[in-house]
């Protein structure tokens, strides 16, 4: 059926998607000499299921670059990090299970760093899985629309949201909390592990941990020790609203630090 998003929300949305594309492009042009290496301090726990012992962390690249510039996946040091994020929450990983890695990066910013990853997984596919989600986030402020406009575009995200967050929050959400053949541990991640990666997460911890939005976004800013950037925030407050408009809750989409909205 056709959606019931009025004229003045389906041109708001086309213009939405199309510029939040062109400013991940431009990013990727301005960042590419500063890709960041692996950083175990970005490492956190986000969920668990006790009885299937499924395990779902967030972090940054797990990728590091040597002194002949090659980049390679810091394996080791990976499991490591999070194993002790595990512990620090008085856990203790399964001794066998598979492992996803879940990546929110998109090619044109960062092609380098997936195909490593990818080409990791493929040579080693005995040690897990990849997976890539492209998360590039949205160019329009929530907070600025019109609130009948922001009323329709939130109730019916799913139908426009180029990220995709009413379908893969949910269904990984289903992923933690489902029996496999084995534990499952999933880890997911962008570039820094706060921007895209805060967005998911943050998504994540409103909907099924019943976090506030202040309380996602703080921890959000926490983890890489600045504001996620604007394009991230934004989807991450439309999440906000989606819920509030569908189940009531959060109830403080509006809240914002004064230096981030």
């Amino acid at each position: 059926s056709a959606s019931p998003l009025t004229h003045t929300s389906r041109s708001l949305v086309y213009m939405s998607s199309r510029v939040s594309l062109v400013c991940v492009a431009v990013c990727a042009l301005v960042c590419v000499a500063s890709c960041e290496n692996f950083d175990a301090k970005r490492t956190h726990l986000i969920d668990h299921d006790p009885t299937y012992k499924n395990f779902l962390f967030r972090g940054n690249q797990p990728t590091a670059v040597d002194s002949n510039n090659h980049e390679y996946v810091v394996w080791n040091e990976w499991m490591e990090t999070i194993a002790h994020a595990a512990t620090n929450a008085s856990l203790m990983l399964p001794q066998d299970f598979d492992f996803l890695d879940l990546s929110f990066e998109i090619a044109i910013a960062n092609g380098k760093e997936m195909k490593t990853e990818e080409d990791f997984f493929a040579a080693n596919s005995s040690l897990g899985t990849y997976l890539d989600w492209i998360i590039v986030g949205d160019i329009t402020n929530p907070q600025k629309v019109d609130p009948k406009v922001r009323h329709d575009l939130a109730k019916y995200l799913g139908d426009w949201q180029v990220d995709k967050l009413v379908e893969r929050v949910p269904a990984l959400y289903k992923m933690v909390h489902s029996q496999h053949s084995k534990p499952l541990v999933i880890y997911v991640h962008c570039e820094a592990g706060v921007d895209r990666t805060g967005e998911f997460s943050g998504s994540y911890y409103m909907q099924f941990l019943k976090w506030t939005f202040q309380q996602a976004l703080t921890f959000d800013n926490y983890v890489g020790g600045r504001p996620i950037k604007d394009l991230s925030l934004h989807a991450l407050t439309w999440y906000c609203w989606f819920l509030n408009e569908t189940t009531g809750s959060p109830t403080d989409c509006d809240w914002a630090p004064p230096s981030t909205l």
